[in-house]
């Protein structure tokens, strides 16, 4: 549970992090897990880089068991339920890989632009776990987010065709959709507006170690730089929704955008993710 100190900064700036929530143990597990995921998850859920790398595989609950775990931590649904003030429901879970030397960047942009417009969700009542299963230092390419950002709905944005290259690298059904994942994003922040936000909140730059979790807003900007670092940067992301604040009208696929919107109930938590 959050207390009202922590409640009234994420409020305020639209990210919260907390230091060590996940113990090592817990990341260990959810580290090796990941070693098997790229043999057997569905194959259409993962994004590749350029040059054939993962940068992103979703719905890994979907085939391991302590990825399906850690969305139902007391710790974090509770947490959510607190910030959103109701009950809530797992939208969207992904992990992103930046690999040594090589993991591309994200552009400045809001997660809500994406679910909005290509998922019908009418309200920004939603919020993303970012789970920190590798240190996340200034040379691998950590998030960055413009404090207090979130406090506008949908900023102006750039709505951009994505380049044949990039197009390339996804495959199957997700090929329609990969302007939402690679790193040529549909919706972007108009340069002029960010320009405008970071001289009036500046950048935070989010470094921290392997177990530390991040509460961000979807309509806080953000971006990533390219991991610059010899060590995989490796996050685990969790996007849960009010459950009154359900899609619409996907035009994509269920293990991207959840049309299930029943609340996590509090027979479903779990303590521990072991």
């Amino acid at each position: 549970m959050l207390n009202q100190n922590q409640l009234n900064f994420y409020e305020e700036n639209g990210y919260l992090k907390l230091s060590g929530m996940f113990s090592d143990e817990e990341v260990n597990v959810l580290s090796e897990a990941l070693n098997e995921l790229e043999s057997t998850v569905d194959s259409r859920t993962i994004v590749k880089e350029k040059n054939g790398d993962t940068r992103s595989i979703f719905a890994p609950h979907a085939a391991n068991k302590y990825y399906d775990r850690v969305t139902k931590l007391t710790r974090l649904v509770k947490s959510v339920e607190q910030l959103l003030n109701d009950d809530v429901y797992l939208y969207q879970h992904k992990i992103n890989i930046k690999r040594a030397f090589t993991g591309d960047w994200w552009e400045w942009h809001q997660d809500f632009a994406f679910w909005h417009h290509e998922d019908d969700v009418p309200h920004p009542n939603m919020v993303s776990v970012m789970i920190f299963l590798s240190d996340m230092d200034y040379e691998s390419g950590p998030l960055m987010v413009i404090p207090q950002s979130h406090k506008d709905e949908i900023t102006g944005f750039e709505d951009k065709q994505i380049n044949d290259e990039l197009a390339n690298t996804v495959s199957g059904e997700l090929k329609d959709f990969a302007s939402s994942f690679t790193a040529d994003l549909k919706y972007t922040v108009d340069r002029s507006i960010l320009k405008s936000k970071v001289n009036n909140h500046r950048i935070q730059t989010i470094t921290g170690k392997k177990g530390d979790v991040l509460f961000f807003h979807c309509n806080i900007i953000h971006a990533s730089n390219i991991n610059m670092s010899p060590d995989d940067r490796v996050a685990l992301i969790l996007s849960y929704n009010s459950s009154k604040n359900f899609v619409r009208a996907s035009k994509r696929p269920e293990y991207i955008s959840n049309p299930d919107n029943s609340a996590i109930s509090s027979d479903l938590l779990l303590e521990s993710l072991l």
